[in-house]
């Protein structure tokens, strides 16, 4: 039943979606998660409205800081952890994006695929690499310590790169791998979280989503670059591997890039 209720919804969005090209992680996928390697399925139509806060058959926070959507389009043969990404010309451009050159995207991240509802898939709009504080700080040579020995592993974060199939830490100064995210505002100024304090002006505070990383779990104290070189230093992290699957976390800014 569930495999005709989805072929109807892939019907429609024939009429209806948007042409998306849909990228999975395989276990020779090396590199960056957007790239030929990884194309799945080509120009599959998908058409997608806002999931409704407070659903209750939903499984993550009723308040929907992530924007979720519910999805219109046959997804029998997608797993969860699936990234579509529009390949439409007339819809991106001067329609649902600027209708010049930009990082961002308009792109999918599927996090739910149950049996008994249409598919639920968190937003995605730009690229990101992500890095962690190094675990093993220098080793002195002999009895004479390295230089900066004790605070070494802050400066060498390791970049967190895609190899054969997973996520993982690598050596410090190499180029890690580009992860499709969802960049949002957040604002929690007064909150016990965040108390004010006078005459200071609160942290600058993101939301980010990320697809589930195979391999790697995220966690406070890593930090992302995003495209236009802003950098964020992640606080607070929240992951789903079941039900509505994905992270989120809490960042605060500090390096400003471009235009975020």
């Amino acid at each position: 039943m569930t495999r005709i209720a989805q072929h109807a919804y892939g019907v429609a969005a024939q009429h209806v979606g948007i042409p998306m090209n849909i990228y999975r992680i395989s276990p020779n996928s090396s590199g960056d998660w957007i790239q030929p390697q990884n194309l799945y399925a080509q120009n599959r139509r998908v058409d997608r409205q806002p999931s409704p806060a407070g659903n209750k058959g939903f499984e993550t926070s009723k308040k929907n800081e992530v924007f979720w959507f519910e999805l219109m389009a046959d997804c029998n043969d997608l797993l969860v952890g699936d990234v579509f990404v529009s390949t439409d010309p007339v819809l991106n451009k001067g329609w649902v994006t600027v209708n010049y050159d930009s990082t961002e995207f308009i792109g999918l991240c599927l996090a739910e695929n149950m049996p008994t509802r249409a598919p639920v898939a968190a937003r995605l709009n730009t690229m990101a690499q992500f890095f962690t504080p190094s675990i093993s700080p220098s080793t002195q040579t002999g009895l004479v310590p390295v230089q900066n020995y004790y605070d070494s592993t802050l400066p060498n974060k390791q970049a967190i790169i895609l190899e054969n199939g997973k996520f993982t830490r690598a050596n410090a100064g190499q180029i890690a791998a580009n992860i499709p995210i969802a960049f949002m505002p957040f604002r929690n100024f007064g909150e016990i979280y965040n108390q004010p304090t006078m005459n200071v002006t609160g942290s600058e505070r993101r939301l980010i989503y990320v697809p589930p990383m195979n391999g790697y779990q995220p966690v406070a104290g890593d930090e992302f670059v995003i495209v236009d070189g802003s950098r964020y230093v992640m606080e607070s992290n929240y992951h789903q591997d079941s039900g509505t699957a994905g992270n989120q976390f809490v960042c605060f800014k500090i390096v400003s890039g471009g235009g975020q």
